[in-house]
């Protein structure tokens, strides 16, 4: 499973962008029911994605600049 988790750890980024073809969509799908470990990092991946979108929009509504 490691060399799985080598090539989903790959993946993730995309998958969160959703930007993975059909195929390689299932297989993270599939890897991530049955590791925690690459479920984990894809949560810190969706969490820092959300918080740069956040500073984005603080800093667009900003109108002091």
């Amino acid at each position: 499973m490691k060399n799985e988790c080598d090539l989903v750890k790959d993946l993730l980024f995309s998958y969160n962008d959703n930007i993975l073809s059909n195929t390689s969509k299932e297989l993270v799908e599939e890897h991530l029911k049955k590791c925690d470990e690459c479920k984990k990092i894809l949560e810190e991946i969706k969490q820092d994605s959300n918080d740069k979108k956040q500073i984005k929009n603080n800093i667009n509504n900003t109108s002091n600049c």
